[in-house]
């Protein structure tokens, strides 16, 4: 599995890059949080979207997440 980082409203997103013919790609620190793209970056931007909705519905509903700083275990 490959890792990497997103920046999303100013916060760094662990992320971890999966798959053969798709990309998958999900959020760590986000239960729930996964996409899929063609390409990584259409896995990028679709992950970014995904991220940016838990955001809204954190926001909206209230329920946190662990701190983001763009470690959490991966470095």
């Amino acid at each position: 599995m490959k890792e990497g980082t997103i920046v999303v409203r100013g916060s760094v997103f662990p992320l971890e890059f999966s798959g053969e013919e798709q990309i998958v790609v999900r959020c760590p620190v986000i239960p729930g949080c996964i996409s899929q793209g063609w390409t990584r970056e259409e896995a990028e931007r679709n992950i970014r979207e995904a991220i940016e909705l838990c955001l809204d519905s954190q926001a909206e509903e209230g329920w946190t997440l662990p701190p983001v700083d763009g470690t959490n275990g991966h470095g």
